[in-house]
């Protein structure tokens, strides 16, 4: 929860008359917070959301300047650029008006008279304010998720952002460093603590663009985990969520590799933390299997393994159920791709002899070893379930 650049503008009815000249579609974006701007030289450290203000003194010794400005802004994912003009700017070029729309890159003017300093100290407390309210929330999306039974906690607070008996549906996002990847030399632009601002500035764009104002968007960072709650959704919207979630994470954490889990939508507040609770399982899988996005609902068996924490007793009963055979492999043996592949082929020994290129009496042979070894007939359904669910372990 932070403030836009339009809101920020509009602060009490604008008394920096501060007016946009250009980029227009880009006044949702976020504002971390405003930087007074004369050269070009500490462009590179900033991390995206920035405001900068500029006389553009520059301007008057080379005319290019602004537009270059603006380019480096734009590629650093700058929240917008403020002008003061009627000194050293009389008015923006043409070329750098047609840049800031076609890159929905906000531009604004100021008059000279305006002082600066006023300006940015006023903006300042605004973010400021604004940044302790989302603080306030944050902390009571933490407690609805782990401290649910406490509602007098979170309700009170939360009821200011979301439809409280709406449906709720969390999705969680897990970042980590590509291995064998470096930092940016220039600064350390590629930061995923800088990712809450740059995702609600998409999602906020995405609402305004299909103007659906039932829709709430909720980002909050738990534990190095980003959150982003969806409030009164629909399949589609949240997978229009989706796509804006992937793009960005793509898009501004090139050296991270992302896993994306979606929760199931429950209904009101007192529910959230079950959409938690199933989004980091999902998301959890997503780490394992080295995949993007897993939805919860689609994970089928494998949502019970994941679901518990208890890894040493997952891993202990794997052990005892293909600890005899994973012995006997040890010793040159391959039981495991014989097993493996009767299950596959439903108990058929044609089927399982075909796969493995061997003839139907040696499956039959190696089949008794194996029923030894894993004391079980290995005949139905019922006799395969515990070896298959130690197997979905083992490959978990």
């Amino acid at each position: 929860m932070s403030v836009s650049l339009r809101h920020l503008c509009a602060d009490n009815n604008n008394p920096f008359q501060l007016k946009v000249c250009a980029g227009e579609n880009g006044s949702t974006n976020i504002v971390n917070w405003i930087y007074m701007l004369e050269d070009e030289y500490i462009i590179p450290y900033f991390h995206g959301s920035e405001l900068i203000v500029t006389t553009g003194r520059r301007q008057s010794e080379q005319t290019d300047w602004l537009l270059e400005i603006v380019r480096s802004l734009y590629a650093r994912h700058a929240a917008g650029l403020i002008v003061n003009v009627g000194m050293y700017v009389l008015e923006i070029p043409q070329p750098v008006l047609d840049f800031c729309n076609e890159k929905d890159f906000p531009l604004l003017t100021m008059p000279w008279e305006i002082h600066i300093t006023e300006m940015i100290q006023t903006l300042c407390v605004t973010i400021m304010n604004k940044r302790q309210e989302s603080l306030i929330h944050d902390q009571a999306v933490r407690d609805a998720i782990l401290k649910h039974n406490d509602p007098e906690n979170y309700q009170d607070i939360l009821s200011t952002y979301y439809d409280l008996d709406a449906d709720f549906l969390v999705i969680t996002i897990c970042s980590r460093f590509k291995k064998g990847s470096q930092p940016n030399s220039e600064g350390d632009f590629d930061l995923p603590s800088s990712m809450e601002y740059w995702l609600e500035t998409r999602l906020r764009r995405m609402k305004r663009r299909m103007g659906n104002a039932q829709l709430h968007i909720g980002i909050v960072t738990i534990e190095n985990l980003q959150l982003v709650i969806l409030n009164h959704t629909t399949p589609e919207l949240s997978d229009h969520v989706l796509d804006v979630i992937t793009d960005a994470y793509k898009e501004l954490l090139v050296n991270h590799d992302i896993y994306i889990g979606v929760g199931q939508q429950v209904t009101g507040i007192r529910e959230m933390y079950k959409s938690f609770q199933r989004a980091t399982t999902a998301m959890k899988m997503a780490v394992h299997r080295k995949q993007t996005i897993i939805d919860f609902n689609e994970m089928g068996f494998d949502r019970l393994l994941f679901s518990i924490t208890d890894e040493e007793v997952l891993s202990s009963y794997a052990d005892e159920i293909l600890g005899p055979v994973e012995q006997a492999d040890a010793e040159g043996h391959e039981y495991m791709k014989l097993l493996r592949a009767y299950i596959r082929n439903d108990r058929s020994l044609d089927g399982t002899a075909k796969e493995l290129y061997i003839h139907r009496n040696t499956v039959n042979y190696q089949l008794q070893k194996l029923r030894k070894l894993l004391n079980s007939p290995l005949k139905t359904a019922e006799d395969l379930f515990p070896i298959q669910v130690a197997l979905a372990i083992r490959d978990m």
